[in-house]
């Protein structure tokens, strides 16, 4: 992971946080009023913006992360690179037999 990748990531997150905070405001001062249901599903949507965007820091923060473009396919194609590369050595791990009881 980039460093560039992090920062965009964690300035993501603390906009994100900064309008919870504005939104939060709002509702507090939409207590009471016609605007309240409004004010608390734009808070809630808020919410879950935060929750993603940290989500996502973390994502990115973990050892394993691979970057945008490493989806299911790229992690496929990747076990077949290492199936080959054992079938290549002769040993051949997709007729391996493994016990029940390992």
């Amino acid at each position: 992971m980039t460093r560039e990748v992090h920062d965009r990531a964690v300035q993501s997150l603390n906009a994100a946080l900064v309008e919870q905070d504005r939104l939060s405001e709002r509702y507090d001062a939409a207590s009471g009023t016609s605007t309240e249901l409004g004010a608390y599903v734009r808070l809630r949507a808020a919410r879950d913006q935060v929750a993603a965007r940290g989500a996502w820091l973390s994502w990115i923060d973990d050892e394993g992360y691979r970057g945008l473009n490493a989806g299911p396919f790229e992690l496929l194609a990747e076990s077949d690179r290492r199936v080959g590369r054992a079938i290549e050595a002769g040993n051949d791990v997709a007729t391996r037999r493994v016990s029940p009881l390992g």
